[in-house]
């Protein structure tokens, strides 16, 4: 007599429950970039002072990643990296780049928190957020995202802007660079003049289809820099040139060529970002992991204009927020 192995009367009870309730195969959260200010609402907001809230590191998080340090050797090194790189890049970038509210200043959590509570209406708050990881503190797990959000003080419960930091977990030291930053900077700015000039509301995937679709002519100029970490594997130099006619070049570990493109401002380059906006996980896996989605946007390094973006979808086993073979297709033909 056969009899059913214990994981494959797993697998079978598992596809039985889905077929039963709908479920579908790819188990997905998406991030939301929904805020509720409305356009005529940014000429007062801009009026008041900006706080920045910086982050700090949290025991919490350094105790989380201390126990589950099989899965994240480097968790706690990471984590402290990262909330470092945060802070001096947003107290480099913001006075440089955010152009709505004239007075910049940058506060701990506890000085935002007396913000909050004194409900005060000369103040708005620009604040790092966890998505997906259920964490009131950043950790930066598999599965989570960083959005920045912006509100007034007095009211924390409501949302003026979201916008999400590019997804940086592919990266060795898994840290967003000051491309990254420059970019989001450049974006949320360039996202609230555009629905203040047009009077109407755009969230961020909004904003990024209208000015891919108005920008995308251009690339035929550029060179594009691509780094190794938002490459597929499947996607070797060879297998660009066959699918894409414009020039590019694929970087080593060394990113100081985009560093430099984008501190320069120089108008030949563009670069790509990941934007997270959904993960998934596909529950058929042996070893089912969270994959972060992301929308794969082409950067002009003089100005940050959305130039193009791809949309990663879900497909069992493959990480399709990297660059793929079909998006050198997609590139090629957009200006044609």
């Amino acid at each position: 007599m056969n009899f059913i192995k214990p994981h494959e009367m797993k697998k079978t009870i598992l596809l039985l429950l889905i077929i039963a309730v709908g479920l579908p195969a790819a188990i997905a959260q998406k991030f939301s970039f929904d805020f509720d200010a409305k356009a005529t609402d940014y000429t007062s907001i801009g009026k008041r002072k900006l706080a920045v809230e910086l982050l700090e590191e949290d025991g919490r998080a350094i105790s989380k990643f201390t126990r589950n340090k099989e899965d994240y050797p480097k968790g706690v090194e990471n984590y402290q990296k990262y909330v470092k790189s945060y802070n001096e890049n947003m107290k480099n970038l913001m006075p440089k780049f955010w152009k709505l509210n004239t007075t910049i200043e940058f506060k701990t959590p506890k000085e935002v928190k007396k913000l909050i509570e004194a409900r005060d209406k000369d103040y708005v708050i620009l604040q790092a957020k966890e998505v997906g990881g259920g964490e009131e503190f950043i950790t930066r797990f598999d599965g989570t995202a960083i959005s920045l959000i912006l509100f007034r003080a007095e009211k924390s419960g409501t949302i003026d802007y979201k916008i999400m930091l590019p997804y940086s977990s592919s990266r060795n030291d898994q840290c967003n660079t000051t491309p990254d930053f420059t970019f989001t900077i450049q974006a949320a700015a360039a996202n609230i003049e555009y629905m203040m000039e047009k009077k109407t509301t755009a969230t961020f995937p909004d904003f990024m289809e209208t000015k891919a679709i108005a920008n995308c002519k251009d690339l035929k100029d550029k060179t594009l820099l691509i780094e190794p970490d938002v490459l597929s594997p499947k996607a070797d130099k060879k297998t660009i040139k066959e699918y894409y006619d414009k020039k590019f070049e694929v970087l080593k570990k060394d990113l100081s060529l985009v560093n430099n493109a984008v501190e320069t401002q120089d108008p030949a380059m563009c670069y790509v970002v990941l934007i997270p906006y959904s993960t998934y996980q596909n529950p058929f896996a042996s070893e089912p992991r969270t994959y972060v989605l992301c929308y794969k946007l082409i950067v002009n390094a003089a100005d940050g204009k959305i130039m193009n973006y791809m949309e990663g979808k879900a497909k069992n086993g493959d990480d399709v927020s990297l660059l793929q073979e079909k998006d050198f297709k997609q590139l090629n033909s957009c200006d044609k």
